[in-house]
């Protein structure tokens, strides 16, 4: 195959451009992890978008080359695509199902980030770099902003101390909600009357 004919369709500069970008925001949603010292940082989520960008590149530069006119080789690039998202999904459920040892399920934000990281990938890829970039911005204020407000808020350190102990887990998780719905001035949502409270000996 003669490189010059592919790059007819995707000049190298665009190439080099898109790709670029795929990283940079790879990178940028990575950074989330690294801050939070999780095993997937920015290298990782950079490697996925990078890699479904030049994927889609590479093979649309193929299908709607000279190359492929001239041999009649019909391809459709929104199978690359598929591909992509499933491939990608496995990559995803890695990071969730690599959880720790109490049986919790762990990683869940990460495993959704790299599922959407392949987007950004894809989108970059398609010359779509504006639309790309919301969605990096967006995936890292998710992120971010999701762990702060958790952190804040006590919600996940409850949950911890929770699922540390399951047998009281659940009347402790209940107890710190209705405690912070009192806390904020709301009624709680349920009343027990003195008619239907049950006794369990």
């Amino acid at each position: 195959m003669d490189a010059a004919n592919v790059g007819e369709v995707i000049p190298f500069q665009t190439f080099a451009l898109r790709a670029g970008v795929a990283l940079a925001l790879g990178v940028l949603v990575g950074l989330d992890g690294e801050f939070k010292r999780k095993p997937l940082g920015a290298r990782a989520y950079a490697l996925i978008a990078l890699g479904s960008a030049c994927f889609l590149m590479v093979t649309l530069s193929f299908a709607l080359g000279p190359t492929a006119l001239e041999r009649g080789i019909s391809i459709d690039p929104s199978r690359l695509i598929q591909g992509l998202v499933g491939g990608i999904g496995f990559l995803g459920a890695g990071a969730i199902i690599g959880g720790g040892s109490d049986g919790r399920l762990r990683g869940v934000g990460s495993g959704a980030a790299i599922w959407v990281v392949g987007g950004v990938g894809v989108a970059c890829g398609l010359g779509y770099l504006a639309e790309a970039a919301l969605m990096a911005v967006l995936t890292f204020l998710i992120l971010f902003i999701g762990d702060w407000c958790e952190a804040k808020a006590g919600i996940k350190d409850a949950v911890d101390k929770a699922a540390e102990n399951p047998a009281g887990g659940l009347a402790k998780a209940v107890g710190f909600v209705l405690a912070q719905m009192k806390a904020a001035g709301v009624d709680a949502p349920f009343r027990m009357t003195a008619s239907r409270q049950v006794c369990i000996t």
